[in-house]
């Protein structure tokens, strides 16, 4: 089905000569008066849409067989345009003002009291409400909740996982769910918070969460790259790295899942400290990975599932994301399998349709991605990557209308998971 879509992919045009991702405000924060997302399409078959937009100045976001979208800086709208009908390339403006999408998010979220340890699950949240919540229920639900910490970021921040179960003398299986690689990316922060409050708060209402708990140990890392994603709260909404400093340049950051050691460096992986997919000086550079890497690997549970939230486009893609080959048809099998059971579930929540796959053949190569590295080297077989709402109307700034329908789809999907991991364990 894939095959037969018009060829498209997501990208990011920056005007180098004037503002290299935005210019700075009053507030010192970085603004995109102006910036516009188009999305491109070819006229013809032989159209290589990334390497036109490879020659004006452009950097990669997100690459889609199906969808090809564009930031575009005001100041290089009248030349691109003809670029692209240079080269029979048909586009379509999908997001008018960035800036004013912000500004209307910022201004919603900075006129609310503050949450006082409670969430509302149909709003975006600060890391410090964020914190303060997942302490406030951890001493809430002693009995089945608590808070594990893994590690700290490159700029200190802890990085804080709720571990959700019963207690057990024997040991339990783990299920790991992590959002927030990307800080941009702010509905997966989101929907990883609805998952652990559904798990928490459904426990003994709901039989089957109370068996998902009594069987499974889950662990949720709401917020993966802490720095980033405070960075997009004061500084620079659409910031997608981390904020570790390379030696040598003024560029910032590191993209988390280009960074893990499985397949790292491989061919497709960029070198380049400026580019926001720029893999890293060596693999598990970022504390944030690094965390990560060491936790899972030295725990003593066996891990059935792995789960890392993402946006935008709605997908659900499985390994290999290195190539474009597919894992050894026992694993293929079970993988596409459950994948689809996770979309089907989805579409009958609110109607929307995800798409599953593999990662490398739907999506684009992507060396040192995290389902690589829990399949290929912890051999979890149900490791996925999970891209939320929407498909290019909002993108990145997916408004809170959005926050509830999305994160209800995500819970369907995973208790489904949940739901066919204990009839295999059984």
């Amino acid at each position: 089905m894939i095959a037969s879509i018009a060829k498209t992919v997501v990208v990011v045009i920056v005007l180098i000569q004037a503002c290299m991702v935005g210019c700075h405000g009053k507030d010192d924060k970085v603004r995109y008066d102006g910036f516009q997302v188009w999305r491109l399409k070819c006229r013809n078959l032989n159209c290589d849409l990334p390497t036109i937009t490879k020659h004006q100045q452009v950097d990669v976001f997100l690459n889609l067989p199906w969808s090809y979208d564009v930031f575009v800086s005001p100041g290089v709208q009248d030349n691109f345009r003809v670029v692209l009908e240079s080269f029979n390339v048909s586009h379509t403006v999908i997001q008018y003002d960035v800036q004013r999408m912000i500004d209307k998010q910022w201004n919603i979220s900075q006129s609310r009291p503050n949450s006082l340890g409670r969430l509302k699950f149909n709003e975006y949240h600060s890391l410090h409400e964020i914190e303060r919540w997942m302490r406030k229920v951890t001493r809430d639900n002693k009995d089945i909740v608590q808070l594990v910490d893994i590690g700290k970021s490159y700029e200190g921040r802890r990085l804080r996982a709720l571990k959700i179960g019963t207690a057990s003398t024997s040991g339990k299986p783990g299920i790991w769910i992590q959002a927030g690689v990307h800080a941009r990316e702010w509905i997966s922060h989101a929907s990883a918070l609805y998952l652990a409050n559904q798990l928490i708060t459904n426990y003994v209402i709901d039989p089957l969460v109370t068996e998902l708990l009594s069987r499974f140990d889950w662990y949720i890392l709401p917020v993966l790259n802490p720095d980033g994603y405070v960075y997009t709260w004061t500084k620079d909404r659409l910031w997608r790295k981390t904020r570790s400093i390379n030696a040598g340049t003024d560029c910032v950051g590191v993209d988390g899942n280009r960074n893990y050691g499985y397949k790292w460096g491989g061919a497709g992986s960029i070198d380049d400290p400026c580019d926001n997919e720029y893999r890293g000086p060596f693999p598990n550079s970022e504390p944030e990975i690094y965390s990560v890497v060491n936790f899972l690997t030295r725990s003593s549970t066996t891990f059935k599932a792995f789960l890392d939230l993402h946006s935008y486009s709605q997908l659900w893609l499985y390994p290999w994301c290195y190539t474009e080959e597919q894992t050894p048809l026992v694993d293929h099998e079970k993988q596409d399998y459950l994948a689809r059971l996770a979309v089907e579930t989805i579409e009958g929540v609110h109607g929307m349709h995800y798409t599953a796959g593999s990662y490398g053949s739907t999506m684009y190569v992507s060396p040192g991605a995290s389902p690589d590295w829990a399949y290929g080297e912890l051999g979890i077989t149900y490791s996925y990557t999970v891209e939320l709402r929407d498909q290019g109307k909002y993108g990145f700034l997916l408004p809170e209308s959005e926050i509830l329908p999305t994160s209800e789809e995500l819970y369907a999907a995973v208790r489904t998971m949940g739901k066919y991991l204990l009839h295999e364990q059984s």
